[in-house]
């Protein structure tokens, strides 16, 4: 019996995913159909409403150690030799946010300035345009 369907697991993911500040196809479906955060690292669940459940893998040790330490604001559930789980009743707070997208390998959003985003779309424009060569 699911706890916590999955149609309510999506909407809760990307508000986490906005205050992770994390790129939105980072949100992905599990091998069991359940909605996760994905990352290199790491992922994340909507584990009830409003709580939420993240996995850090590290590669020794003495990396698991350090990220213990930067997510001591999260309550550790499961502390193995190099990897643990975690709970957190909130959505992070941007230090939080940064930490966790740290050790759990989540890759940040860009974030543009209006002029960037200006200029971006010129160059796309321009690529589009029929009269563009492509350089061989």
């Amino acid at each position: 019996m699911d706890t916590f369907p999955a149609s309510l697991q999506r909407p809760a993911l990307q508000e986490f995913a906005a205050a992770l500040c994390s790129r939105d196809n980072a949100i992905k479906r599990d091998e069991c159909g359940d909605w996760q955060i994905a990352g290199a690292a790491g992922h994340v669940y909507a584990y009830a409403p409003g709580r939420f459940q993240f996995f850090v893998f590290t590669p020794s040790a003495r990396a698991w150690g350090f990220a213990k330490a930067a997510l001591d604001f999260a309550e550790l559930q499961n502390d193995g030799d190099e990897e643990g789980g975690y709970l957190l009743d909130r959505l992070p707070t941007r230090p939080e946010a940064t930490a966790i997208r740290r050790y759990c390998g989540i890759e940040k959003k860009r974030e543009l300035s209006d002029e960037s985003l200006i200029a971006l779309r010129a160059q796309f424009a321009a690529v589009r345009s029929p009269g563009f060569a492509r350089a061989a």
